[in-house]
């Protein structure tokens, strides 16, 4: 089953000045923070949404570095990690297409607690955090949302947790359905990662 790009590219706009493409007020791909909202009430906080492109292996985010947006994925794929004690690298969470991160600075002013590094070639658009959480202040649909996106991280991660001294094999086989789980299409034959 092939993965259908979820956008379309007519509608962006190439800044004149720097390399950076400049989405026109909405996101070009489905979010769950923005279900069931009208356009009205998305697009105030979309309006400063800037789009870039970065190739595979890129930092997009470092620990303890200070937050002034909240990103969404619009195509590809990225992993937040940490490192423990010893230095060893920990993959907390991968996150695909119209999911977001940068979320907990915007909402409680401090620095960043994780890296975030792309996969693949991925798309990322930001806005402003003051623009967040002003979405946040006047839709508490959206409030709810987030609310929801951020229980099932904690639930992920304590998966992952109690997965920690497991084998390979098992470990192998719970990501894969973490993975189904949000970002799986069904298909005909069952659910494909694109």
């Amino acid at each position: 089953m092939p993965c259908e790009l979820f956008y379309d590219t007519s509608h962006l706009l190439k800044h004149p000045l720097r390399n950076v493409v400049m989405e026109e007020q909405s996101l070009p791909v489905p979010t769950p923070l923005f279900e069931g909202l009208s356009p009205e009430a998305v697009e105030p906080a979309l309006t400063h949404l800037v789009t870039r492109k970065h190739p595979a292996n890129q930092v997009i985010l470092l620990e303890n570095d200070w937050g002034g947006s909240v990103y969404f994925i619009i195509d590809g794929w990225v992993k937040i990690r940490t490192y423990n004690l010893e230095g060893k690298e920990i993959t907390l969470n991968i996150l695909g297409r119209g999911e977001l991160f940068g979320e907990m600075p915007a909402l409680d002013e401090v620095p960043h607690s994780t890296d975030v590094i792309t996969l693949t070639a991925t798309v990322i658009g930001s806005v402003p955090s003051q623009d967040f959480v002003s979405l946040l202040q006047t839709e508490p649909l959206a409030g709810m949302r987030l609310s929801q996106l951020m229980a099932r991280r904690l639930r992920q991660v304590n998966r992952r947790l109690r997965l920690r001294e497991s084998d390979s094999q098992s470990r192998l086989a719970d990501t894969l359905l973490f993975l189904a789980e949000g970002q799986g299409k069904h298909g005909q034959t069952g659910i494909f990662l694109c």
